[in-house]
């Protein structure tokens, strides 16, 4: 499967008009949050995200976590709000959770990404694909010059569920990497978009 993945848009038009053009060549779409800037203008992006030719799995970042991002998807039926929620496509398993991309231990993700371990177990034959807005601790995704950024919880989950891959956001200095963390990839897409073979 070839997914487009990206991540902190920000409302830029340039971003857009080059994820509408990879969006073309690619089979699913996934952004990992923050595609807005503090929530300013999300209804027109969400109609522009909604005109890409293929479905797009989206998850709010700290930049729309003050919305009701669930309900506003829910006009747009091109769109699957995947926040707490997972899909099946063909082999894969797909479900999200944004992180907190502040600290280094998330109490809330934590708790909430419990809930999915079960489904991840009778699904063990499946591929299984994360989405968080916030990276792995000790990653490229997370990396700001020497110092590591990232989410330890989450890194702890991908390792101990071995998560096939795992897109994320959050980091902008961590954008348009891939790192391999055990046996998770772990792509930062940024806001122009990376076509990933799954």
């Amino acid at each position: 499967m070839k997914v487009l993945a990206c991540s902190d848009v920000h409302a830029s038009a340039k971003a857009m008009k080059e994820l509408q053009k990879k969006a073309k060549f690619v089979d699913l779409i996934i952004c990992c949050g923050d595609f807005t800037v503090f929530g300013n203008g999300i209804l027109q992006l969400l109609k522009m995200f909604q005109s890409f030719p293929k479905q797009v799995l989206l998850i709010q970042g700290n930049h729309e976590d003050h919305l009701d991002l669930e309900k506003i998807c829910k006009a747009f039926p091109n769109i699957l709000y995947l926040h707490n929620k997972a899909i099946i496509i063909d082999n894969y398993f797909f479900f999200g959770n944004s992180g907190n991309g502040f600290t280094h231990v998330d109490e809330i993700f934590e708790q909430e990404i419990k809930k999915v371990i079960p489904y991840l177990k009778k699904y063990k034959d499946y591929k299984k694909v994360l989405l968080t807005h916030a990276p792995p601790y000790g990653t490229k995704a997370d990396l700001i010059i020497d110092r590591h950024c990232g989410n330890k919880s989450i890194k702890n989950f991908i390792i101990e569920q071995k998560i096939d891959f795992h897109f994320c956001g959050h980091i902008h200095e961590g954008a348009k990497t891939i790192t391999e963390v055990h046996k998770t990839k772990v792509i930062n897409s940024g806001p122009y978009g990376m076509i990933v073979n799954i």
